[in-house]
């Protein structure tokens, strides 16, 4: 009897395991806090976007996903709304901004027309907790002080 109980264990456990580690298939957004998962499916979805501080946000099945918070307004030129792609300049930063709607994502070009060096940030983001891809997953409190003095260094 222990014999086969062992053998039993031994041929079921490994497939346990590998299933047990599987997700099920998501067809629809999940919402947890401030962490967005989806499938590996495309989403159908619009953009809101504030050209003047870059701000935007995905339009998903009626709800309102922020992108980026934003920055500062900015003086802007050249603003274009041709087909799936938005452009527009920040003449006084000296950047273009190109966003191309894909089938399941959205493409951001950022070019710099100075020519010397110098710095945009973007995005913006502003959360309660951030999930790190470290190990497994890391969940980050955005008010942990030994987080922010690492970052900081």
């Amino acid at each position: 009897m222990k014999k086969l109980l062992g053998k039993v264990i031994g041929c079921l456990l490994p497939g346990m395991l590998i299933f047990n580690g599987c997700t099920a298939d998501i067809s629809a957004i999940q919402q947890t806090g401030s962490v967005i998962r989806t499938a590996d499916v495309a989403l159908p979805f619009n953009m809101d976007v504030d050209a003047s501080t870059m701000e935007i946000s995905f339009l998903v099945n009626g709800q309102s996903i922020p992108v980026s918070n934003g920055f500062e307004t900015q003086t802007v030129e050249g603003y274009s709304e041709k087909n799936d792609v938005i452009s527009w300049t920040y003449p006084e930063e000296e950047m273009e901004v190109q966003l191309t709607k894909k089938e399941n994502y959205l493409e951001v070009k950022i070019t710099s027309l100075a020519e010397t060096d110098h710095s945009f940030v973007w995005p913006s983001i502003l959360a309660d907790e951030y999930y790190l891809p470290l190990g497994e997953g890391k969940r980050v409190p955005a008010n942990d002080t030994a987080w922010i003095d690492y970052l900081d260094q």
